[in-house]
């Protein structure tokens, strides 16, 4: 698919979300974007999933914005996140980016039943990758190459490299115009975790935010809809009432 032919609206598949985001197509000027609607993903997350620009990328290269935005955790932790840091519930690791002022600690983030699923995705593409690259060493006469214990793995079926993922992901964004970074997904799993019923402080403590910084992410990206709904379904009680009297 050529960059020419990248919509410039938002695709049908998209109609069913929620709440505002911003969808910037590869044709528009600078600055100029159209509101669609979404719960709490990125637009490069949700671009990523759209079967219309699906040929641009390997799923791969899409698997790591989309697990971004489904665990919070950074660049550095996502590339070496392997599959022994995974449980039933949770992912645990110790990650390599921590305040001056504070020792290391393990971080646990919660498995939503999205990230359930994407797992689930991706270890069934890297089986369908490993079968592919062992078919094709045979047929050279060499050894198959051994499974990857990361998550996240390249086309060639190894582990992603800090500057292998970051100009893939670079190159992804450049194709479908969008002006965002992999590390606002954390603010999108923020979200999801309130909508899922988390507290702030909670949050807080599976981000390593203060929670100060949390609140005020919450206060404009979720809390603010929800006061805004309880008021208006408060208005219809009042209007059905008036009505029945």
């Amino acid at each position: 698919m050529s960059k020419a032919s990248l919509p410039t609206s938002p695709p049908a598949t998209l109609a069913c979300l929620d709440r505002p985001i911003w969808w910037k197509g590869a044709r528009q000027a600078p600055g100029q974007a159209t509101a669609i609607t979404e719960g709490c993903r990125s637009p490069l997350e949700l671009n990523l999933k759209n079967r219309e620009v699906a040929n641009l990328t390997w799923l791969e290269v899409g698997f790591i914005v989309r697990l971004a935005a489904l665990t919070g955790l950074r660049r550095a932790d996502l590339l070496r996140l392997e599959w022994a840091h995974i449980s039933d519930v949770a992912i645990q690791l110790t990650p390599l980016k921590t305040s001056r002022r504070r020792q290391p600690r393990r971080v646990i983030v919660p498995l939503l039943d999205e990230t359930l699923a994407l797992l689930k995705e991706i270890k069934e593409q890297q089986e369908r990758r490993w079968t592919e690259l062992a078919g094709a060493a045979m047929h050279k006469g060499t050894s198959a190459p051994p499974k990857p214990h990361t998550v996240l793995s390249n086309t060639r079926g190894r582990a992603w490299t800090k500057d292998g993922a970051e100009h893939q992901v670079l190159e992804t964004k450049q194709k479908l115009g969008i002006d965002k970074h992999l590390h606002d997904c954390r603010g999108s799993f923020a979200t999801r975790l309130r909508k899922a019923g988390a507290t702030a402080s909670e949050i807080a403590d599976i981000l390593g935010w203060t929670e100060a910084r949390v609140e005020r992410l919450l206060a404009l990206y979720v809390d603010t809809d929800d006061v805004v709904r309880d008021f208006a379904e408060r208005i219809r009680a009042k209007s059905a009432a008036r009505r029945q009297s």
